[in-house]
């Protein structure tokens, strides 16, 4: 069975740089399903976050936690003209490398 990833994208407003990467950060054990999740500064104030799942059964179930927590960060975020806090979208990744060199698992510190 392949996996599935995930990824969300998030607006930060001004000033919230660093309480959104802490609040990430501190609820990165939100979910201990996921295979790896991990948080990208793609540009300023913009984050986008890859989690890697085992099934479509355990992204249902991460979804709720999810939203639970964007609720929490909801005044750090820029909401988009439909209202819509997050672009988000989710596959099946069809295939994968993993370097065995300098694979780890884990989790390190951001």
């Amino acid at each position: 069975m392949n996996n599935i990833m995930t990824i969300v994208r998030y607006q930060v407003k001004e000033g919230f740089r660093d309480e959104f990467i802490n609040s990430w950060s501190n609820n990165r054990g939100m979910d201990l399903k996921s295979n790896f999740q991990k948080l990208v500064e793609v540009g300023e104030l913009e984050f986008v976050a890859v989690t890697e799942l085992n099934n479509i059964d355990t992204v249902l179930e991460k979804e709720a936690t999810g939203v639970t927590w964007l609720d929490t960060v909801e005044h750090m975020l820029v909401i988009d003209k439909n209202g819509s806090r997050t672009d988000a979208c989710s596959g099946i990744v069809l295939e994968s490398y993993e370097n065995p060199s300098v694979f780890r698992s884990g989790h390190d510190d951001l």
